[in-house]
């Protein structure tokens, strides 16, 4: 197969408004989707992020008291 490299020419007053003459979304991306979480799925990250912090607390507290830091 033969490759030629001959330029391309196009009428760029038939495209429409933001059309483009190459991959759609190469360059200029479509709106992103932000992905929407359910109230109730937000309230489980929101007590497992309470959960994750209150035991990182008590456990640096624990390691502290080991160390003989009075607490």
């Amino acid at each position: 197969m033969k490759r030629t490299t001959e330029p391309c020419q196009h009428d760029t007053e038939t495209l429409p408004p933001g059309g483009y003459y190459f991959a759609p979304g190469a360059i200029d991306s479509g709106p992103r989707r932000s992905k929407r979480l359910a109230g109730w799925q937000r309230l489980v990250l929101d007590v497992a992020a309470c959960l994750a912090v209150s035991g990182l607390i008590g456990f640096v507290a624990r390691v502290l008291q080991a160390k003989g830091w009075p607490l």
